[in-house]
């Protein structure tokens, strides 16, 4: 029996028509040198991946996403950059004598018996798109050099001076010797050069059974930079041991160090911590430019509004400013800019940091030591008697910390601190769950700001496209306008390392607190009756924001999924929902009969009133149709009181 060919198998799973199929090989018959699936994805009929799927579906080979796999160094030097390019070829790995390569055309036999001479082993081709491989390739041999030319990248001129370090008296001496070949140095300081000019904030050095792999942290994402021989790992980890002050000896417990170094007349901090693993120690190195210019106000990414309700709240001589979210979604560098924003030279401003990330000027900073007794609630009874006017509390992280600031805060003191949580709502409870009485926060309370952030896409780079009508139903969910709209996207450059994305920007959701709220907040009321409030009074959510951003050609609708998360509808703070919230009355939805507020069960027919949504587990009313709080669809309760959910 004669196998299906790629463009029967495309239109029997329905990816194509027969009359773009026959479009594409009638073009195919005057373009004799391009494949069918290069004619289709050109024409826009079908997407390069359902194309390479397709055809591995067809030659029973597998198909594989290229871009996060580890490409070893033994493999990538047996294939050069030219003869890659030639073939459209990645190579992967060696295993078990086998030679695996991607390939988007696996049928090209000159391309395989090339590959097979240079290698002298047996080739295993998988299938991946086109661009997937170009984009490989740009990666690879472009920025995952190995170690040696990433030293010889950079400049002669450029040198790292250490500031302070200090050798162990332990008996460690060949380990000492072997770190401080200049080779070693040369590699480590070029490491520490290359994260520090890709502006990268964290570098990882993370050890595997045959090799060390580097990767830093930029823009929010760990990327791939090269490989460094398995030989030098214990050198390595020595002299950055040896940098950070820390026990070269001790390698089976974590440790934590900190190493101070000068770059062209820059001053660096690094925090560096190590963690034993499997095969040795893993190193990740934090770079602080404790000189680098502060964002202000106009710099973070709130829009022209909004920007003047946080200016109004940060006008206010006293009271507590929250800032929320995750680890790495800018709350610091938010309190800098509203520091700069409330400084002046009446003000007596003291920050507890943990660790001084920025250096501000005419501002206290006090550096807090948990190890030397220095903690946040020890130093912040110390500073109320320095009579401060602004206090800056790195993080409210336990409930004495949280108490002290409160009490500071109603006593005269303007507080701004953080706190881990997902919005800005949920930092309401969070702070009852430290045991704050709910009179405290509701007195003391000035505003939360909730913030993420989001990939910029790359000006070098940046094109526009159509969107699909999945992305656009989104759009349109969030515009109210179902028309045509032109997105945007970052094709990827050398510039942005090949990800189409420079840079990053914050999106935001503002909590004023006031008069109701706090009358809300000191009547024990749920975090979800809050969040109706303030939604039906125009708060701006994360989504919404983002979305804002998407609209505006900022950033792309993939990095706002990957942030926050978008669902199949995308509510406006000002539209459906705020009208689902006004109409709801104290009636039962069950027997439609008159009952008081805030009860879990009816009086009259005892069915439950408080149901949840499947999709995120949060409490939602009967009446709504959409959840507010992840924007998914919902139907009426069942009998059995769950909500389900449409699609």
């Amino acid at each position: 029996m004669e196998p299906k060919k790629i463009g029967q198998i495309l239109v029997e799973s329905g990816l194509i028509t027969n009359k773009q199929l026959a479009e594409a090989l009638k073009s195919g018959s005057e373009q004799k040198n391009k494949r069918l699936g290069t004619i289709l994805v050109e024409k826009g009929f079908a997407k390069e991946e359902d194309i390479a799927k397709t055809l591995a579906c067809q030659l029973n080979l597998p198909y594989v996403e290229i871009l996060e796999r580890v490409v070893t160094t033994e493999a990538m030097s047996l294939v050069s950059e030219k003869l890659a390019l030639k073939y459209n070829i990645m190579p992967l790995y060696i295993e078990k004598g086998k030679f695996i390569i991607a390939m988007s055309d696996p049928l090209n036999l000159y391309a395989l018996n090339d590959v097979r001479f240079a290698s002298n082993l047996e080739i295993r081709p998988v299938i991946s798109t086109v661009t997937e491989i170009t984009m490989a390739i740009k990666k690879h041999y472009n920025f995952a050099l190995p170690i040696e030319h990433l030293m010889k990248d950079v400049e002669r001129d450029k040198s790292l001076m250490v500031v302070r370090e200090v050798e162990t008296t332990k008996d460690v001496s060949e380990l000492i010797k072997k770190s401080k070949t200049p080779p070693i140095i040369k590699m480590v300081d070029s490491i520490i050069i290359n994260g520090v000019e890709n502006k990268a904030s964290d570098i990882h050095i993370e050890p595997h059974k045959s090799i060390v792999k580097l990767r830093m942290r930029i823009d929010g994402l760990l990327r791939d930079i090269t490989q460094i021989p398995k030989w030098v790992q214990a050198s390595i980890v020595s002299r950055i041991k040896i940098m950070a002050n820390m026990d070269i000896a001790e390698r089976r417990l974590p440790q934590d160090g900190r190493i101070k170094v000068i770059l062209e007349g820059r001053e660096l901090d690094l925090r560096v911590s190590t963690l034993p693993t499997q095969y040795g120690e893993k190193v990740v190195m934090r770079v602080l430019d404790t000189q680098e210019s502060i964002l202000t106000l106009d710099d973070i990414g709130l829009d022209g509004s909004r920007k003047e309700e946080l200016k109004d709240t940060l006008s206010k001589p006293q009271g507590i400013v929250l800032v929320s979210g995750p680890t790495g979604s800018g709350k610091t560098s938010s309190l800098y800019a509203m520091i700069n924003q409330v400084k002046n030279d009446r003000l007596n401003i003291v920050t507890l940091e943990d660790p001084i990330e920025y250096e501000l000027k005419e501002v206290n900073q006090v550096h807090i030591n948990e190890k030397a007794g220095l903690s946040f609630a020890y130093c912040l009874r110390s500073i109320l008697r320095q009579d401060p006017d602004v206090i800056f509390v790195g993080e409210m992280r336990d409930a004495e910390t949280t108490n002290i600031s409160f009490k500071a805060s109603i006593t005269g003191h303007l507080v701004f601190s953080t706190v881990h949580t997902l919005d800005a709502v949920s930092s309401i409870t969070r702070l009852k769950n430290m045991d704050i009485p709910p009179y405290l926060i509701a007195s003391g309370l000035n505003g939360i700001m909730a913030q993420r952030l989001v990939r910029k896409i790359c000006n070098l780079c940046r094109e526009e496209y159509s969107p699909s009508d999945d992305d656009l139903k989104k759009i349109s969910t969030w515009t109210n306008e179902e028309k045509e709209i032109a997105l945007y996207r970052g094709k990827g450059c050398k510039k942005c390392g090949y990800t189409g994305y420079m840079g990053r920007i914050g999106i935001f959701e503002l909590m004023v607190i006031d008069k109701k709220i706090r009358e809300m907040i000191a009547s024990g009321a749920h975090e979800e009756e809050i969040r109706e409030v303030v939604i039906s009074r125009g708060m701006v959510s994360m989504s919404d924001d983002g979305m804002k951003k998407v609209v505006e050609g900022i950033t792309t609708l993939e990095e706002l999924k990957r942030v926050i998360g978008i669902k199949r509808d995308v509510i406006s703070a000002g539209s459906e929902l705020s009208e689902e919230v006004s109409q709801m009355k104290d009636i039962c939805p069950w027997c439609s009969k008159s009952i008081g507020p805030n009860l879990q069960k009816c009086t009259y027919c005892d069915r439950p009133l408080i149901f949840k949504c499947l999709s995120c587990n949060r409490k939602t009313q009967p009446a709504w149709k959409l959840c507010p709080f992840c924007g998914t669809s919902l139907k009426k309760p069942l009998e059995d009181n769950t909500l389900t959910i449409f699609g």
